[in-house]
């Protein structure tokens, strides 16, 4: 038996993330049992191999053969492809994969590493080789949604399946791979969605529904700054809420057509005034909390204020005289026992001027 075999049994073992407790478990032996063979102080029954090699996903000759390339751990190997992808050498990169899967037949992970290099690859091929690359793509992305045990993976894997099959022009087999996506970092169902609207049907309804879809997206990043400048402030963290307010004030006033963010403006303005509070910056407090105020009062006198707006967006039943007034929010904060170090400033004439302007 090979004498690199309790290395290999180690390396296979920690990459499972499995103790060797674990590991003993599986195979119906003792700790002790496996701890002397990753010592080479003796071996595994050769009745166990199939066991061993079914546990860790790998061929039996790999047991017996744990040659240079595969002394790497697969971490290393998608590291390698992903940098030679890089270096545009994507079939190098997929080559890589290949050879390594070959010894880990049954890893999801490689197996989902080499359908996202063939999808990457694809766009860089002819019409033929792309489409067979689309195709091999499409397998190995089922496979891993179909097994594997990773949810992050699963739903990446449709992710890659919903654009494979828009790009095939399958629009009803992406919809059906955009619903089993869920909303987790870098992946955005009602964005795909509206992709697949605007490319499928290329009108103005599909138009209407990207531009819906984008608006809500404003909304939630809206909501979203409120925490973090929260957030910041409340940890001291002055100069980082003074960047997110900024630069919050830059995007919703180019999304705000027709008033849409003038509610969500006055809040985020009064953050940026309660972050200059605690500068004792009182010059910018009254510019900000005079900004906070205009679009306040802007936001009411609308028919239709986008504060009503979300409201209705969360419940259509709620009736006109339950739905929140903007200068009201923004009088209760500022007002609020929270907001102390407005102090110093509430005796000055712009101050009270504001003040009243809230008042419903």
């Amino acid at each position: 038996m090979s004498m690199n075999i309790q290395k290999t049994i180690m390396d296979l073992r920690r990459e499972k993330g499995y103790t060797q407790e674990k590991l003993a478990e599986l195979l119906g032996v003792t700790t002790a049992a496996v701890s002397k063979w990753e010592t080479g102080n003796s071996y595994p029954d050769i009745t166990l191999l199939p066991q061993l090699a079914e546990i860790f996903d790998v061929s039996l000759d790999y047991l017996f053969d744990h040659n240079t390339v595969c002394n790497k751990t697969i971490s290393d190997v998608i590291a390698e492809a992903n940098h030679l992808s890089k270096e545009r050498n994507r079939d190098g990169a997929i080559a890589l994969i290949s050879r390594t899967l070959a010894r880990y037949p049954n890893n999801d992970q490689l197996i989902f590493e080499l359908a996202r290099h063939r999808f990457i690859a694809a766009r860089y091929k002819g019409k033929n080789e792309c489409q067979t690359m689309l195709q091999d793509a499409e397998k190995g992305f089922n496979i891993v949604a179909e097994n594997t045990k990773n949810d992050n993976r699963r739903v990446w894997a449709y992710k890659f399946l919903t654009t494979v099959a828009t790009i095939q022009k399958d629009y009803n087999k992406a919809r059906s791979y955009n619903n089993h996506i869920v909303g987790s970092r870098g992946l955005y169902p009602k964005v795909d969605r509206a992709i697949i609207e605007i490319i499928q049907y290329n009108n103005t309804n599909a138009l209407h529904y990207s531009k819906e879809v984008m608006y809500e997206s404003i909304v939630e990043y809206s909501l979203m700054v409120s925490w973090i400048v929260n957030y910041h402030l409340l940890h001291n963290e002055v100069d980082e809420a003074i960047c997110e307010t900024k630069r919050a004030t830059c995007v919703l006033r180019k999304f705000n057509e027709n008033g849409l963010f003038d509610n969500d403006l006055s809040v985020v303005w009064e953050g940026l005034a309660w972050a200059y509070a605690k500068k004792k910056d009182f010059k910018n407090v009254l510019i900000c909390l005079e900004e906070a105020c205009n679009y306040a009062v802007k936001c009411d006198r609308a028919e239709n204020g986008f504060a009503h707006n979300v409201y209705g967006m969360m419940n259509d039943s709620i009736e006109a005289e339950e739905k929140i007034s903007s200068r009201k929010n923004l009088f209760d904060t500022i007002e609020s026992a929270e907001r102390h170090e407005y102090d110093p400033a509430r005796e000055s004439a712009q101050f009270k001027k504001i003040i009243e302007k809230l008042r419903v």
